[in-house]
């Protein structure tokens, strides 16, 4: 997810695209940020901050962002959790006993559990409003605003590594079908799921320390003891080291090294799958045999658009994030417009899984229909034809 205000690896530029329909300025010790009206001194822990609110009508750029916030995102999200639920119901439905096909499926119930997450972690962003630096008491909204972004890196990039993970084993199996048995199983699968979830899990802690929390005040009222808490810039933000090495590192595992193998992986399976229906097309009666019992073509055909519509809703996001973090200029807002649109299309993409294998796949929407009108003997499974051969079609 694109988040601009945790690029620069110099603190003066950090800015942050704001929700609100209003302007608003904070000051923090000398420092100045956009889009908070609170203004205090750090030195002087007694004093309560001061709200300066200078309105103005909302411009252009403003309302595209202001209504992409609360009202696109949130129903991407909405619509993704349902999505991803119903994918996870689908494909646990799905029963053979192929050991690369219950490797695919599984891979693919993690894919939906980790597009789950970020869906819900997402969420709250369209119900914030503008944003915040300073809190009272220990909320929802300043934890949220503190370790929001460490869960919706965390799990975007383990959903990316999931979709590679499929990548490669489709691969595998399609153009080394003599290895495939003993490189794709699920014992396999599931170390290589275990390895990507606690990597990039660990990978993205330096995220936690996005923002730094301090204590500004305390009173007393009906209810007890009150603090007020500050969010200030954080190590990751003032350290220029860290903040450099951390980026460097997500920008090549995050992104260019899955958008290479991704790249290369479905342009092999696209071949694969030309000139297999090229040799079937010779052999008409086998052809048809073979499309009848195991629709190997069905599988692969979603995983490669999976691929093509991943590519395509993740690489503005992911290219603008690049010039944000070597960029020295000022940032307008138009730009801070097109990266809230740019994380619209990033949300999309954890939600439109349930469209593709829907639109796409014959087998999925059979077994969804079978679940929705309760048809117990339908799982969209040919266990029979799935005995015949050890490249057999995995069915989402």
């Amino acid at each position: 997810m694109f988040n601009p205000g945790h690029l620069d690896h110099n603190p003066e530029h950090n800015v942050y695209p704001d929700a609100s329909l209003n302007h608003y300025e904070v000051a923090i010790g000398n420092k100045t940020n956009s889009n908070l009206s609170v203004t205090y001194n750090t030195s002087s822990p007694n004093q309560m901050p001061t709200f300066n609110q200078p309105m103005r009508d909302p411009d252009t750029f403003q309302l595209i962002r202001f209504y992409t916030t609360t009202v696109i995102i949130p129903f991407l999200c909405v619509f993704g959790i349902l999505g991803n639920i119903c994918n996870i119901l689908v494909v646990s439905k799905q029963h053979t006993q192929v050991p690369m096909d219950k490797s695919a499926y599984a891979v693919l119930i993690a894919l939906a559990v980790s597009d789950t997450i970020c869906c819900v972690s997402l969420l709250p962003n369209g119900f914030k409003g503008e944003k915040q630096n300073f809190f009272q008491g220990m909320t929802f909204w300043l934890v949220y605003e503190m370790y929001g972004i460490y869960i919706q890196n965390a799990f975007s990039q383990i959903s990316t590594w999931f979709i590679v993970i499929v990548a490669i084993s489709r691969h595998i199996a399609i153009c080394f079908p003599l290895k495939a048995k003993e490189v794709i199983t699920l014992c396999k699968t599931m170390v290589a799921v275990s390895v990507v979830t606690i990597g990039w899990l660990l990978l993205d802690l330096p995220y936690i320390w996005s923002y730094k929390l301090n204590e500004i005040s305390c009173e007393y009222n009906q209810t007890g003891l009150v603090l007020y808490y500050s969010l200030d810039v954080g190590v990751l933000n003032t350290n220029v080291l860290l903040n450099q090495v951390f980026t460097y590192i997500g920008m090549i595992l995050g992104f260019i090294l899955p958008l290479i193998i991704l790249v290369y992986c479905t342009f092999r399976l696209i071949k694969a799958v030309k000139t297999s229906d090229s040799m079937q097309k010779q052999h008409r009666a086998i052809y048809i045999e073979q499309k009848r019992k195991a629709p190997t073509s069905h599988v692969t055909v979603t995983l490669i658009t999976i691929v093509i519509v991943f590519i395509i809703l993740i690489f503005p996001s992911e290219c603008l994030q690049i010039w944000f973090f070597f960029s020295t200029g000022d940032k307008t807002d138009l730009i801070f417009t097109v990266a809230v649109i740019c994380n619209a299309f990033h949300t999309l993409n954890y939600a439109i899984n349930f469209i593709l294998y829907t639109v796409v796949n014959a087998q999925f929407r059979r077994t969804f229909m079978g679940l929705i009108l309760c048809h117990k003997g339908d799982t969209g499974i040919s266990r029979g034809g799935m005995r015949g051969s050890a490249t057999s079609g995995t069915y989402v």
